[in-house]
């Protein structure tokens, strides 16, 4: 696709960067190269990933030239794109389960699962929820068929939080792996991406009944990134909360040893958020996976952000213990924006 920063797959051939990838691996056998073999082993899986796990993407009669010339094992996910995998419903089932309606939205260039709460923007107000990366790597070297998560404590939050919301899910998400536009790439190194941040604001827009409608956008672990960036592409951003929010992508995968995400967007690298959007993030302190002082220095350029830590909660902690409060300050911030109108 044009333009989209996506590789496009052709049935007949490789594309332009399917074709480099190619060429890379096979130079890449036998010899040293500029490209770190952590890269090179990356990059392989994704071709792979692409060209051999589903049979439209593999060559009638012929072997594919990366695996004649590297000789690696071929690596291929338990499932595949193009409708050869199995879509994962335990989600759906999930918010099927609390009375959720269920809506594929339309992005640009995306579609997107999405869960609703009540009618959208019922009393001039959105809450918005972005999950998380969900399980965008089965290994460190072989890329999820379809990275939704099995569960999401989310839509607990969700169920608990008497204003109208919205579960918004990531482009190739929640069983639309398979969708044409779809490949490892959106959900590893491109989960960030400016082509991701738009179709989900896109999505988000064209779902509004309202123009005026004040949206919170609330985002757990990677969802905080993408809560960031989206507010600045959101009139209507009223508000962020994090919960364990990766606002600073690059010290991320500087910590755990992560390869960059190159195509993603860092939301520690981008302008500073208007002062009117207020800020709520909430930490614990046995995070590991992106621990309290990362997220103090992300949000060190808002003075005005609130911080919230809760001792001896890590990242998959229980945090419906400190919701009500959460919903509470959320609360406090609607009737403060309505005294000052």
């Amino acid at each position: 696709m044009k333009g989209s920063g996506f590789p496009s797959v052709g049935v007949d051939g490789l594309d332009g960067r399917h074709q480099a990838l190619r060429d890379e691996l096979t130079a890449s056998h036998g010899r040293k190269t500029g490209t770190p073999w952590r890269q090179i082993r990356y990059k392989q899986v994704l071709f792979n990933r692409t060209r051999t796990s589903c049979p439209r993407f593999a060559s009638k009669g012929k072997k594919t030239a990366y695996s004649a010339a590297t000789r690696f094992p071929l690596l291929v996910c338990a499932g595949c794109l193009a409708g050869c995998g199995l879509i994962n419903a335990t989600i759906s089932q999930q918010a099927k389960d609390f009375g959720f309606q269920r809506e594929i939205l339309q992005g640009k260039p995306f579609q997107h699962v999405a869960f609703f709460n009540g009618s959208p923007c019922a009393d001039g107000q959105w809450h918005v929820y972005l999950d998380g990366d969900g399980k965008a790597w089965l290994t460190p070297h072989r890329a999820a068929s379809d990275p939704t998560p099995k569960k999401s404590f989310l839509l607990d939050l969700m169920k608990s939080d008497p204003a109208p919301s919205m579960y918004l899910g990531r482009p190739c998400y929640h069983g639309l792996a398979h969708s044409p536009l779809c490949n490892p790439w959106v959900w590893t190194q491109q989960r960030y991406s400016q082509t991701v941040v738009e179709s989900l604001a896109q999505a988000l827009q064209r779902r509004l009944p309202d123009k005026q409608c004040r949206i919170v956008l609330i985002g757990y672990s990677g969802g905080g990134a993408l809560a960031m960036l989206m507010a600045a592409k959101l009139p209507q951003a009223q508000g962020i909360v994090t919960l364990a929010g990766n606002l600073d992508v690059g010290a991320w995968t500087r910590l755990h040893g992560f390869s960059p995400l190159t195509g993603s967007l860092d939301p520690a690298r981008q302008p500073a958020l208007p002062e009117a959007i207020y800020q709520i993030h909430v930490t614990g302190t046995e995070d590991k996976q992106i621990p309290p002082n990362l997220i103090i220095q992300a949000i060190h350029k808002y003075p005005h952000a609130e911080l919230i830590k809760i001792k001896n909660l890590n990242h998959q902690g229980n945090w419906s213990t400190i919701w009500p409060e959460v919903l509470q300050k959320i609360r406090s911030h609607l009737k403060k924006r309505e005294v000052n109108q």
